[in-house]
């Protein structure tokens, strides 16, 4: 049996997790920014309010508002992107996953089938993403 010990060895975590917390604040936007674009590129414009997507398809925008509503938001440890609520409303997430949108002023209730943009997006950038890491740790050292 061979042994090994080793004397005087130390890890300073602080010397590590500081450069890769810079680093972060940097990738992240980046990482958010990236995907957000694929899924805006995703959703194709159309004028005609008739014409729906097929399922499984990214929506159609008549008027831009689901293109717009698409955000990022960079955390210290996180990244959150997709349509924000406040500015459309429900529809993009009955627009990811399906489902009932409520009747409202004017229009009946109506059923959506599946027409996801965020996941394929994050399909799409996963490959890509380890790449906005590289070399940001010796940069910020």
């Amino acid at each position: 049996m061979i042994g090994m010990r080793m004397k005087g060895l130390s890890f300073n975590a602080a010397a590590v997790m500081q450069p890769a917390q810079r680093a972060a604040r940097r990738v992240f936007p980046q990482q958010g920014a990236y995907v957000r674009g694929i899924a805006k590129r995703s959703i194709r414009r159309r004028a005609n309010r008739r014409k729906s997507s097929p399922p499984g398809r990214p929506p159609y925008t008549h008027t831009g508002a689901i293109k717009r509503a698409v955000l990022f938001a960079a955390g210290a440890d996180d990244v959150l992107i997709g349509p924000s609520a406040s500015v459309i409303g429900r529809i993009g997430h009955t627009h990811e996953f399906g489902g009932i949108e409520p009747a409202q002023k004017r229009k009946p209730q109506r059923r959506y089938p599946p027409r996801p943009f965020m996941g394929p997006a994050l399909a799409v950038a996963w490959p890509r993403l380890p790449g906005f890491w590289r070399d940001s740790i010796r940069r910020s050292a």
